[in-house]
């Protein structure tokens, strides 16, 4: 039986949700069975998949009344680069557009129900799509709602796509974003112990000048709502998708998105010769163990993200740098890379945050990171000196992570003490003076590595002060 797999978090009271390793299976409550299945036909007759909708199946070797769906990797919303978050919000306006042209609409409109298939934003809640005239059937609407609405799908628009996309949108828009990825973390939907956001979370904090310039921008879409609304809700969706496309999400350029041109290390994928011992060493590795899943831990802009890529893995791409992940996602859109890029500090891999308990689920409403991004190999280049050194975290503490996220092949890059960024930026490593060559060499990642993998291969790396581990389970 499905029950076998494990059950994920969810708060549909119209079925649950299962992790079945390659797939993921839904069952149906009997008493929406009919509905779904009738929603599934029309899904599959006009090819609903088509508009981003996930790629689902009937699942008769589990009974009439579950559906398979496409398996995504987890990412949240606050993880993903500003234009992700606005590819996922313009997502969810298409399906509201779309949609009503079969007279189907969606209950929810949350950015939780939206994952990424490398650059591209799928939406994955199916049983949230249903007829435009059974959303009076949905009690939760109603409660709180100022005005009664004549179309129920302003009042999903009140409800989550105010809150969840566009307050968290207009931060973003005036370089809020660390506001903004709490707010998206503490505040989710269904979050534990948290209120949803509002507009006026846009005045608080900041000097008369910004608080102005938020309230006009307020404003100016209020105005247009009410101007829109008349037209009828697809008009209004159209308004939206065009008001949102044009915004300018920033986050082009930082001090790290020339990182590798600085350095002379943007290579040619197609001319090895001039590559140096680090490149020919990584690459060697990728070739010999040929992984289906790579993570690219401080991916930077992402050169050895493309270099796993072009040799056939699916690779997730993390940095803590904004500009450099949004620089990626777009790079990896344009060229159409199987890479998920994703805004992710090595501290936050196991960060994670309790849902409201309705129901009960093995999972908390945000996984931890080693979780949902473990990868056959992980690349951990021209790290850890930043972590131990820069951080003072010790060496034990960052095995115990990267174990946990690393399925097969660990290729880990040590930095020595004669190391140039080492010798020439000392106030760069804050927590340099507290480690000695006693409690920070090659040897104690060795024996540190050890613990977690049977394998260990030395490779050469550049400049001459840099190893390359390889750690093998």
């Amino acid at each position: 039986m499905v029950e076998k797999y494990k059950k994920l978090r969810g708060y549909d009271n119209r079925g649950q949700v299962f992790d079945a390793i390659d797939f993921v299976y839904r069952k149906v409550n009997k008493d929406y069975l009919d509905s779904a299945l009738d929603i599934f036909s029309v899904y599959n007759k006009k090819n609903f998949k088509s508009l981003g909708i996930v790629d689902t199946k009937l699942a008769p070797e589990y009974g009439k009344d579950f559906l398979k769906h496409e398996k995504h990797i987890i990412s949240y919303p606050y993880e993903w680069s500003v234009d992700m978050f606005k590819d996922a919000a313009l997502l969810q306006l298409d399906l509201f557009i779309e949609l009503d042209k079969y007279g189907f609409t969606l209950k929810d409109a949350v950015p939780a129900n939206i994952v990424f298939k490398h650059t591209k934003p799928i939406f994955v809640d199916f049983l949230s799509i249903l007829k435009k005239d059974s959303l009076i059937n949905e009690k939760w609407l109603f409660e709180g709602l100022k005005t009664k609405e004549r179309d129920l799908r302003f009042a999903v628009f009140e409800k989550m796509l105010i809150p969840f996309f566009l307050v968290p949108l207009f931060l973003i828009k005036r370089k809020k974003i660390k506001l903004a990825r709490e707010m998206l973390f503490n505040r989710a939907c269904n979050a534990l112990g948290s209120s949803a956001p509002d507009f006026k979370d846009l005045l608080d904090g900041g000097g008369i000048r910004e608080k102005m310039s938020n309230a006009f921008e307020v404003f100016i879409y209020k105005f247009n709502f009410y101007k829109y609304k008349k037209q009828g809700f697809v008009s209004f969706c159209k308004f939206l998708k065009s008001y949102i496309k044009k915004m300018d999400m920033g986050y082009s350029n930082s001090d790290y998105t020339s990182y590798y041109v600085s350095k002379k290390e943007y290579f040619d994928f197609s001319d090895s010769s001039d590559w140096k011992e680090k490149q020919k060493s990584v690459y060697s590795v990728i070739k010999f163990d040929q992984p289906d899943t790579v993570l690219d831990l401080g991916a930077n802009t992402g050169w050895f993200s493309e270099l796993a890529c072009r040799n056939g893995a699916n690779v997730i791409a993390t940095d803590i740098d904004e500009a450099s992940v949004n620089f990626l996602y777009k790079y990896a859109k344009s060229k159409k890379l199987n890479i998920l890029p994703i805004v992710l500090s090595f501290q936050d891999l196991l960060k994670s945050k309790q849902g409201i308990d309705s129901l009960d689920c093995q999972e908390k409403l945000f996984m931890e990171p080693v979780k949902r991004i473990k990868s056959d190999l992980v690349l951990a280049l021209a790290l850890v000196h930043h972590l131990v050194l820069g951080q003072g975290l010790s060496i034990e503490s960052i095995f115990k992570v990267l174990s946990q996220a690393t399925k097969k092949t660990l290729i880990l890059e040590y930095v020595g003490w004669d190391d140039e960024l080492i010798k020439k930026e000392p106030t760069f490593f804050k927590n340099l003076n507290k480690f000695t060559k006693e409690t920070y060499n090659l040897n104690l990642f060795v024996k540190e590595g050890k613990k977690y993998f049977k394998n260990i291969e030395l490779l050469e790396s550049h400049p001459e002060t840099r190893t390359l581990l390889v750690f093998r389970r």
